[in-house]
């Protein structure tokens, strides 16, 4: 029995999405929720969470006090004009299950890019992303400020969307077809100052991706940002991820955690299974990733070079949630 989920519901009846929005896991979130509904603690109504009689009575024989969400935000001050111009150019929506596609909102793009410029991972430097279904790419463009920007998908529609954006502004086609399941070809290799990633929600997938990243950056040091979904990633697997991340002698240098939200009104229903019943669509956003700043130096080293492994090959990518 879950009594943290008991404190929050007896402050006040709750949203299922809203509460799994800042909870954390949603497949454990789920489950303690089933076994709470079954014990007859608890009742949902139209994707609301509420206390029954007997869930009132045992709070109070058990003391439990009343307990708002852990609601973690940054108030980061945004470039509303940047953020405008952004929303305007990306009208293009690429999802595409094979790929594990689904886009950060327009505001939590922008906010990545105040977090980089207020630790001066922006001007004049070299910045590649590995993975751009989110059109960071295109974002940072926008602001002028790197001194080259490469993009990296496996998607031929992302690249080409980008490409024509990225001579608009004036920056040369920088948009490439790479499979990270492959080596990394030599021309990415030591180059980059920043290299950003949104990898699929696996331990295999984050550490490939991130791995990936490691060896983009030059030799004397660089920095990565990473996004990590608690709502999709286990904490013995958030764990290992940070195990596997200071094996590669990484320092992170910050986490900011529930930072990015994503386009999320319905359509991963496509993805979710085993939800209570009484559970209908989202109305806001709720699946986020933490952001993850990370700084390399002369002796750091990737984990993962050439061919990833077989059991990599086959556990990078996990579309679907069971509850």
């Amino acid at each position: 029995m879950n009594k943290k989920i008991l404190s929050y519901i007896l402050k006040k009846d709750l949203d299922f999405w809203e509460t799994a929005k800042w909870i954390g896991h949603l497949a454990d979130f789920t489950k303690d929720v089933k076994e709470l509904e079954k014990k007859g603690l608890i009742k949902i109504e139209n994707s609301k969470l509420s206390l029954t009689d007997k869930g009132k009575n045992l709070c109070k024989k058990l003391d439990i006090v009343p307990q708002d969400l852990p609601i973690v935000d940054f108030p980061i001050k945004i470039d509303n004009n940047l953020l405008k111009k952004f929303k305007k150019i990306r009208k293009e929506v690429f999802p595409k299950t094979e790929f594990d596609q689904l886009q950060i909102l327009p505001e939590g793009v922008i906010k990545k890019i105040e977090v980089m410029k207020m630790y001066n991972d922006l001007k004049g430097k070299r910045i590649i992303c590995l993975g751009d279904d989110d059109m960071v790419g295109v974002a940072l463009s926008l602001t002028r400020l790197p001194k080259d920007i490469t993009i990296l998908d496996i998607d031929e529609r992302v690249i080409k969307y980008e490409n024509k954006i990225l001579e608009e502004f004036g920056y040369k086609k920088s948009a490439f077809f790479c499979n990270l399941l492959k080596p990394l070809p030599n021309k990415f290799i030591g180059k980059y100052d920043v290299f950003i990633t949104e990898p699929p929600d696996t331990l295999e997938g984050n550490t490939l991706f991130f791995s990936r990243g490691v060896e983009s950056l030059k030799k004397e040091g660089g920095v990565g940002y990473l996004g990590v979904s608690q709502n999709d990633f286990k904490r013995t697997d958030y764990l290992k991820l940070e195990k596997n991340i200071l094996k590669m002698n990484i320092f992170i240098s910050a986490i900011f955690p529930k930072f990015e939200f994503y386009e999320t009104y319905g359509e991963e229903f496509e993805w979710i299974t085993g939800l209570p019943e009484g559970v209908g669509l989202p109305k806001k956003p709720w699946f986020s990733a933490d952001l993850l700043r990370t700084e390399s130096n002369e002796k750091s080293k990737p984990l993962i070079i050439g061919t990833p492994s077989k059991h990599i090959k086959e556990n990078f990518i996990k579309t679907n949630i069971n509850c």
